[in-house]
């Protein structure tokens, strides 16, 4: 109920924007909130963050680095926002053109290899 109070930072192309719907377990919580600025663009929203403007409402992927390094510091990490997916769309399975299968191989293999599950599902070590 304090994120109604504070300096929000609002990516304009989420889903229901202003509005921040949390979970933890079997407990929801969805908040009204209000922007100081709003962007269709995340990084200019992190660039405002870094800069000290407001509270970032953006996925882990995007602020993970960040994070990790200490510039930026997560509230609320004990709640869960709605997670995003990344997806890979083709014609069919049947008939895949070796091109298309190399290439959803070596995504797969590259997302491995990057840590990036990590990144996007928050989870986060700092050194």
């Amino acid at each position: 109920d304090e994120l109604q109070r504070h300096h929000l930072l609002i990516y304009v192309h989420a889903n229901n924007p202003y509005e921040l719907r949390f979970t933890r377990g079997d407990e929801s919580q969805t908040v009204a909130v209000k922007a100081l600025l709003e962007s269709n663009d995340g990084q200019i929203l992190r660039a405002a963050a870094l800069d000290g403007l407001g509270i970032l409402v953006q996925p882990s992927y995007i602020v993970y680095d960040d994070i990790v390094a200490g510039r930026l510091v997560p509230v609320l990490d004990d709640w869960d926002l709605p997670r995003i997916t990344v997806n890979l769309a083709y014609p069919s399975r049947k008939h895949l053109s070796a091109k298309v299968r190399t290439f959803i191989d070596f995504m797969a293999e590259h997302f491995v290899k990057m840590g990036y599950e990590r990144k996007w599902t928050g989870r986060f070590t700092v050194y």
